[in-house]
Parts: C-alpha cells; sequence; structure tokens
C-alpha cells in the first residue's frame, strides 16, 4: 500500500513538473487546458490519499 501511494506522488510531481515547464513556455489555450487537467488531477490524488490515511 505504501508503495502505491508513493508511486502515485511520483508520478504526479512529474506530470506536476511537466505542466509548469508547459506554463512557463507559453500561454497556449491547449496547454493551459492541460495544465488545468493536471491539476484536477493533483486534487483528487491528494483527496485520494486522505482517504486512504484516514
Amino acid at each position: 500500500m505504501k508503495f502505491l501511494v508513493f508511486g502515485v506522488l511520483f508520478f504526479t510531481a512529474l506530470y506536476a513538473s511537466e505542466a509548469m515547464t508547459i506554463r512557463e513556455s507559453n500561454s497556449d489555450p491547449i496547454k493551459e487546458h492541460l495544465l488545468k487537467e493536471v491539476s484536477d488531477i493533483l486534487d483528487e490524488t491528494r483527496k485520494a490519499i486522505d482517504t486512504l490515511a484516514k
């Protein structure tokens, strides 16, 4: 179970770092949509981890 949580956090961090790189490059609408999707994934991941921690 700990490896699953670690794996989710690791891949979420990869997505977030990629999204920040995209944000810094320029403000293309498609890239903004991708950034929104990644942000939503991060929020859902945090909720899932909080649920698992309880």
